[in-house]
């Protein structure tokens, strides 16, 4: 467990406790209840494993990054409160993620928070994971004016700018004084660091699920290649998102289902699982095997809402223009047949074979593009 996934679990427990216990949700929960809630059995177990000051900061120290960034409020008596944000983010931690990252970062901010996250961040254990003050700030001091192959040298000046921005930004726990001391990486720095491209690509998912299906998109519930009429299916899409002319990158979003465009996922279907069946070399295998020319593509798992989306990046390159089919493969009693030589373009959100106009259009971008 790292300390993301420990603050988060954290957070789960508040949530979960809010929605049965009235008082909880009314008046807040200490910490020791929240850890006994987590551990359970074990609590007596993991208290003893530590001394009674690192256990305690263990879960304080999350609890007061929830708070810090509006998750969470301390009542009197030291209790801790779900806010409306909290459970929002406890249902959508996406959301939360490209909140926190849509903030940019320059250097020497990003390798400052870089270094803070290596000295004070811990890996943890199964159980929780943690995050230590470093009380001698020279430490990081001394790891930013030196050269490193992750950075350049900084000089002093740099480092105390660097370190008063970034605790502005609430990247950083850090006590305020002329020489600052006690310094940590907190959870906002560190889904900073590490959540940035799952954030960018869950919102590049939600832009593209408000759109739709376009000539440039297209949506499956899901994405079996076993049989040959599922073969015939995925290379027909492919062949017509590459053929056809339009703005913007092209792509095969799959785990949604195609009338209430609501995710169909592992998650949602535990014993259909296609996502563990799928990856990029199967994909390009096929692809080599039955286009010609071969299409680029690139492929991956997204995080959205909870669950695994699949995305599948259609690179069109005009010089080669048109992309066919290599060797016919399908069942035609099922009507899921393509042939060899066929050339397919989407109208709208269908795959098409093109007219005549259609596929000498094709040809000529391909000369045009080869000079």
């Amino acid at each position: 467990m790292n300390y993301i996934e420990w603050c988060e679990s954290v957070l789960t427990c508040l949530a979960e406790e809010s929605e049965r216990n009235s008082y909880v949700r009314d008046h807040g929960i200490d910490t020791g209840r929240v850890e006994k809630l987590i551990w359970g059995d074990r609590y007596d177990e993991i208290k003893s494993a530590s001394s009674n000051n690192r256990f305690r900061d263990i879960t304080d120290n999350a609890l007061d990054d929830l708070k810090e960034i509006g998750l969470l409020t301390e009542e009197s008596g030291y209790r801790y409160k779900l806010t409306l944000n909290g459970k929002r983010a406890s249902k959508d931690l996406n959301a939360l993620y490209r909140a926190i990252c849509s903030t940019g970062l320059p250097e020497p901010e990003l390798s400052t928070l870089m270094v803070i996250a290596d000295l004070t961040a811990h890996s943890g254990c199964e159980d929780y994971a943690s995050v230590e003050e470093e009380r001698e700030s020279y430490v990081i001091y001394r790891e930013l004016t030196e050269t490193h192959q992750q950075h350049s040298a900084l000089s002093d000046s740099e480092v105390d700018q660097a370190i008063n921005t970034l605790r502005d930004l609430g990247l950083i726990f850090c006590e305020r004084g002329t020489y600052p001391g006690d310094i940590r990486i907190n959870y906002r720095g560190m889904v900073w660091l590490q959540k940035r491209q799952e954030a960018f690509d869950a919102a590049e998912i939600e832009q593209l699920v408000a759109e739709w299906e376009t000539t440039s998109v297209d949506f499956k519930r899901e994405l079996s290649l076993d049989t040959a009429s599922e073969k015939a299916e995925f290379i027909k899409d492919v062949i017509g998102l590459a053929n056809t002319k339009a703005s913007g990158r092209r792509w095969l979003i799959v785990g949604f289902d195609d009338k209430s465009r609501t995710i169909y996922s592992r998650e949602t279907r535990p014993n259909d699982p296609w996502e563990a069946k799928i990856n990029q070399n199967r994909i390009e295998q096929l692809i080599s095997e039955y286009v010609r020319p071969s299409i680029n593509v690139r492929y991956s798992l997204v995080g959205y809402q909870g669950a695994k989306v699949g995305r599948l990046e259609v690179l069109r390159e005009p010089r080669d223009l048109p992309y066919g089919v290599k060797k016919s493969v399908g069942d035609r009693s099922l009507g899921k047949r393509i042939e060899e030589g066929d050339v397919f373009v989407r109208h709208g959100s269908h795959t098409v074979r093109p007219d005549e106009r259609e596929l000498q259009d094709l040809i000529e971008e391909a000369k045009k593009a080869s000079g």
